[in-house]
C-alpha cells in the first residue's frame, strides 16, 4: 500500500513484546489495591456476553450486519456504513437468540437460531432462514422437500438444515454462491457375498454449490467411500481435494483413520495422497496454492509441528512452505476472494506469516500492526470485492475494538467497543511465563497480576474446559475477573494441550489423574519461587476437564491448595462415562485417551473424583448447569448428584450450585451465567480473605 493508515487513535499503553515474567515481577509492587466488596455487577461485567460481536461486511462493502446482545438476547443490526445509521434490526421470536448470521449477497443474510447458552455446551441449532432485510421477510432455507424419483434428493434436502451440512462463504470467486459438505450413511457393504464376512458401511458425503437467494443448488461430487470434513473446489467449481475418514463398518464405533484425495481435475480418478491416524494427521484445506494445480492446506503430516503447506494436485506431494520452530501454525486468513494473506503461530504472543508481503491482505494487516504495536490485530470480515475490511484491536487490557478499513482511502475507522461494559473496570497485564516440568517438559502459560500491588496475594490456578486446546495471549475475561477482584491468576498449558507440536499434545495421553495434574503443581511452585507476588493460599478454578483437574489436585495435593471451583463438570466419575460408551472403538478411545490401555474399573474409579470425594479435606464449590432435557445432561446430573452424595458421607465442606434456566424450555440465557460466576466469586472471597 502506498499510503499510511489515517487513525481515529493509536495503541495506549508500553510493553516489551519478548518479556518473560522472571524479567518483571521485580518491580511489580506499586502504589496501593486491595480487593473490594465484591457486586453482581462488577462481575456481570466481565461475564456477560460482548454488546457487539462478529460485524460482517455484506458483498458489496456498503452494509456491516453486527450480532448485538440486548437484554441477554442476541439479535443482529444491519448498519449502513455511509452514516451509520441502523437500517434494521431481527431477533427470533420466544427471545431465541441468533447465533449465527453471514450475507448471502447484499440484501440477504444467512440467519441461524441457538437455544441455549454455548458457555454451558453446544445449544441446540435451529435450520438456517434467510433474512431479506430490505423486504423484512424472512424464510426457512432448505425446506422445501420434495419428493422426486431419486428419494434421495429427500434425504439430502432433510439434511441441510442440521449440523450434518457444512456451508462455507466466498469460496466461489466473483459469485455469493455457498459450498456445502453434506454427509449422510451409504448403504453398501464390504466383504464376498456369502462370506459370512460382509458388514454394513457407513461414510458418504455429497459436496454442493448453492445460489442461496434463489434456493438453487448444483451437486458438485459424490465421495461415496468417505465422510468429508473439507474440501477443495477450484475457478471451476470441480472438486479435486477431499480430506475426511474413510468408509467404516457400522460394528466399529471409532473411526481412528483420516485420507486425503487429490485428482488434478474432475475427469480423473481419486489418488490417495496420505492415509494416517487422526492423532498423528491433522489438516485443514484453505485454497489455491503457491502455483498452478496447487492447494494451500494447513497440516501436521510433513512434520513435528503444523506447517503451513500446499498439496501438489498431480503428484498428490505436500511440501511444507513455513513451520514455526516451537510451536504450530495454528490459523489461516483470507480475504473476501478466498485468498491466503496470512497464518498464524502463538509462541506466547501472537505471531504471523506472510506467504505474499505483497497482497493486498497482508498490507492491510501489516499495516494496521504497526499502528497497534502491543495488541493482537486481525480481520475479521471483507468484502466480497475486497473494497474494504473490518479488523479487530483486542489485547490483555483491551478487550475489544472494531474498525472499520477503506482500501480506496486508506482511512481507519473506529465502529465500536466489543465490551463497552467494561469501561471503568481494571484490566490487568497477562503475561507469558515458561517452566520445566519435572521431566524437563516445557511448560508454557500465562500469569494475571492485578494492578498496584501493594502486598502479595492469593493465587487462582484457572483450569480451562481441555485437556487440548491452549490458552493463548489475548482479552480472556475469566483472568481478568479474578484479577479484579485482587487476586493473582496463573494459567498453565500442560501437556496435552494443542498448538505446541504433535508430542506435546500425545504426552498427555493416559494422564489425566497423573502427569497433567503434576504439571499443574510444578506451575505454582514455580510462581511462589520466581514471581514474588502470591501469599500462600492457592485455590483452583476449572470448567470442563479443568473442573475435574482441580478436583483431583486437591485430592492428590491437599497441602498445595486451600481450595476447588468446578463448573461444569463432565468427568467427576471416569469409570461410570466409559461404561456407558459402546465398545467396538469408543470405550476404547475414551480410556486410552484418559487413563491409559484397557484399565480395570479399579484404574478408573482411582482417577475419578467421585470415587476420592471423601478424602477431600478442602472446601469445594460445584457449579453445574442443566440445560435443555437430553439424555446426556441428566446422566451429568446423575453422576454430580452421586458426587454431592459423597462428599456428604464423607462430611466434605462443599456447596452446590445448579444453574437452571426460569424459561419452560429449560434454556439457559446470559444472566444465569453471571449469577453462576457470582457464586464463584462470593466463594473465593470467603475462601482466600
Amino acid at each position: 500500500m502506498r499510503r499510511g493508515l489515517r487513525l481515529d487513535r493509536t495503541g495506549r499503553f508500553d510493553m516489551h513484546h519478548k518479556r518473560l515474567a522472571t524479567l518483571f515481577v521485580a518491580a511489580l509492587f506499586t502504589v496501593a489495591s486491595a480487593s473490594a466488596e465484591i457486586t453482581f455487577e462488577h462481575v456481570a461485567a466481565y461475564v456477560a456476553t460482548a454488546a457487539n460481536d462478529d460485524p460482517q461486511l455484506s458483498a458489496d462493502g456498503k452494509l456491516i450486519a453486527v450480532q448485538r446482545n440486548r437484554d441477554g438476547n442476541e439479535t443482529v443490526d444491519i448498519i449502513k456504513l455511509d452514516g451509520g445509521d441502523v437500517l434494521e434490526s431481527f431477533q427470533f421470536k420466544q427471545q431465541i437468540d441468533v447465533g449465527l448470521h453471514r450475507w448471502i449477497d447484499s440484501e440477504n443474510l444467512m440467519l441461524r437460531s441457538w437455544r441455549g447458552d454455548p458457555h454451558w455446551g453446544i445449544p441446540s441449532r435451529g435450520r438456517p432462514e434467510r433474512f431479506n432485510f430490505k423486504q423484512r421477510k424472512v424464510e426457512k432455507l432448505f425446506s422445501g422437500y420434495e419428493y422426486t424419483e431419486k428419494m434421495q434428493d429427500y434425504s439430502l434436502r432433510s439434511r441441510f438444515g442440521t449440523d450434518q451440512a457444512r456451508i462455507v462463504f466466498g469460496v466461489f470467486p466473483k459469485s455469493n454462491d455457498a459450498r456445502a459438505i453434506v454427509q449422510h450413511d451409504f448403504s453398501g457393504t464390504t466383504g464376498k457375498a456369502g462370506s459370512g464376512r460382509q458388514r454394513n458401511v457407513v461414510g458418504s458425503s455429497k459436496i454442493m454449490r448453492y445460489d442461496m437467494a434463489n434456493e438453487k443448488y448444483e451437486e458438485l461430487a459424490d465421495i461415496k467411500d468417505m465422510t468429508v470434513v473439507d474440501v477443495y473446489t477450484n475457478a471451476k467449481s470441480e472438486v479435486l481435494a477431499a480430506w475426511g475418514q474413510p468408509k467404516r463398518t457400522r460394528a466399529i464405533t471409532f473411526n481412528e483413520q483420516v485420507h486425503l484425495y487429490y485428482r488434478a481435475s474432475q475427469k480423473d480418478e481419486w489418488q490417495i495422497a496420505h492415509e494416517g491416524n487422526i492423532d498423528d494427521s491433522e489438516l485443514a484445506i484453505i485454497g489455491d496454492g503457491p502455483k498452478k494445480d496447487t492447494v494451500y492446506v494447513l497440516e501436521t503430516i510433513t512434520g513435528k509441528r503444523a506447517a503451513l503447506s500446499y498439496l501438489d494436485l498431480k503428484t498428490g506431494e505436500i511440501k511444507a512452505v513455513f513451520r514455526p520452530a516451537r510451536t504450530d501454525v495454528s490459523a489461516y486468513y483470507v480475504d473476501g476472494e478466498h485468498s491466503l494473506y496470512a497464518v498464524k503461530y502463538d509462541d506466547h504472543f501472537p505471531q504471523y506469516h506472510y506467504p505474499n508481503p505483497k497482497h493486498l491482505g497482508a498490507q492491510i494487516h501489516q499495516a494496521a500492526r504497526k499502528s497497534f504495536k502491543n495488541a493482537n490485530v486481525t480481520i475479521t470480515s471483507f468484502a466480497r470485492n475486497n473494497s474494504g475490511a473490518i479488523i479487530l484491536v483486542d489485547s490483555d487490557a483491551i478487550p475489544g475494538e472494531y474498525y472499520w478499513f477503506d482500501v480506496k482511502s486508506t482511512r481507519m475507522q473506529k465502529l465500536f467497543d466489543r465490551f463497552p461494559q467494561l469501561e471503568g473496570y481494571p484490566l490487568a497485564q497477562r503475561n507469558p511465563i515458561e517452566f520445566p516440568a519435572r521431566d524437563d517438559l516445557r511448560i508454557p502459560g500465562y500469569l494475571t497480576i492485578p494492578n498496584k500491588l501493594t502486598s502479595k496475594r492469593p493465587l487462582i490456578v484457572l483450569l480451562r474446559n481441555g485437556p487440548g486446546g491452549a490458552e493463548t495471549w489475548g482479552y480472556d475475561w475469566e483472568s481478568q475477573l479474578y484479577a479484579s477482584l485482587g487476586f493473582v491468576v496463573l494459567e498453565v498449558n500442560h501437556r496435552g494441550s494443542s498448538g505446541f507440536g504433535k508430542s506435546y499434545t500425545k504426552a498427555g495421553f493416559g494422564q489425566w489423574g497423573n502427569m497433567i495434574l503434576d504439571d499443574i503443581a510444578t506451575g505454582v511452585r514455580w510462581v511462589k519461587k520466581n514471581a514474588g507476588v502470591t501469599s500462600g493460599e492457592v485455590c483452583l478454578v476449572g470448567k470442563g476437564f479443568g473442573g475435574y483437574a482441580a478436583l483431583m489436585s486437591i485430592i492428590e495435593r491437599p497441602g498445595t491448595f486451600k481450595c476447588a471451583v468446578s463448573i461444569d463438570n463432565v468427568y467427576t466419575d471416569l469409570f461410570a462415562n466409559w461404561n456407558r460408551m459402546p465398545r467396538r472403538g469408543q470405550q476404547e478411545r475414551d480410556a486410552f485417551t484418559k487413563v491409559g490401555v484397557d484399565p480395570d474399573a479399579n484404574v478408573l474409579k482411582d482417577a475419578s473424583p467421585r470415587w476420592r470425594a471423601r478424602s477431600i479435606r478442602h472446601p469445594i464449590l460445584l457449579i453445574e448447569p442443566l440445560q435443555y432435557f437430553s439424555n446426556f445432561a441428566y446422566a451429568q446430573y446423575g453422576n454430580a448428584l452421586a458426587f454431592v452424595d459423597e462428599l456428604r458421607q464423607g462430611g466434605v465442606d462443599h456447596k452446590l450450585y445448579m444453574v437452571e434456566s426460569s424459561r419452560s424450555d429449560n434454556w439457559l440465557k446470559d444472566n444465569d451465567r453471571q449469577k453462576s460466576y457470582f457464586e464463584v466469586a462470593k466463594f473465593l472471597e470467603q475462601n482466600l480473605p
